[in-house]
């Protein structure tokens, strides 16, 4: 049974499936279940057959929603920082500690029959926007072009709440705004929390003890 899947039916990258059973039951009937009828049956060898499209991905934002779980970083020829800081951008949010992601100068083979690997290639400009995305086929697999001033914009973007927003054919990112300071807010340094530098790999938890007399008369907590 073919069933379509729209670019907006996919969240957080996986497309959730839903078995739904419909049929009728009551205590004065007695239904063989060995009858044809409105039931299913999920036996041990029972699978489900995805086949996606990929010649039909042309958005950043489908991409990154569809791609393989392997990524290959195409990184530009010159040793530029722009082009340095989107590789350690893709190493983090693609779990490069995990064996995820790979990196090379040279173009990945789109020529396999199977879309395997998610192929981004970076392109460092002198001058321009910050991050310029776009998909191109390469071999019938998509590949995702950045390009810019400053690349790795734009894998922050396709990784924030925003990311629905490049489901275009071109998507432009000049800046990831940290957003505006709240001057009634409490600072975590108001608080003694300790903000040194600390090395992070993939994820960290940071704890801030605090006691209810350390909060200033007329603060309240909130989300």
């Amino acid at each position: 049974m073919p069933v379509s899947i729209r670019p907006d039916d996919l969240r957080g990258g996986f497309v959730p499936v839903t078995l739904t059973y419909s049929g009728g039951f009551s205590e004065f009937v007695c239904i063989d279940e060995r009858a044809s009828g409105d039931f299913i049956q999920i036996s041990p060898d029972s699978a489900l057959s995805l086949t996606l499209a990929s010649n039909e991905i042309d958005t950043p934002w489908e991409f990154n929603g569809l791609r393989p779980s392997q990524v290959y970083v195409q990184m530009p020829q010159s040793d530029q920082m722009a082009g340095l800081a989107a590789a350690v951008r893709a190493a983090t949010l693609f779990g490069a500690e995990q064996g995820g992601v790979r990196f090379g100068t040279e173009p990945v083979d789109t020529s396999g029959y199977v879309w395997e690997t998610g192929a981004i290639a970076l392109d460092v400009t002198t001058s321009g926007t910050a991050s310029e995305m776009e998909v191109v086929q390469q071999g019938g697999k998509p590949v995702l072009h950045l390009r810019g001033t400053d690349p790795q914009i734009g894998l922050w973007h396709l990784s924030s709440d925003w990311a629905e927003v490049a489901d275009a054919a071109t998507s432009v990112t000049g800046a990831i705004s940290g957003g505006a300071f709240d001057a009634e807010a409490l600072a975590l340094t108001d608080l003694g929390a300790d903000l040194q530098a600390r090395l992070v790999s993939t994820s960290t938890q940071f704890q801030v003890p605090f006691q209810s007399t350390d909060l200033p008369s007329g603060k309240q907590c909130r989300n």
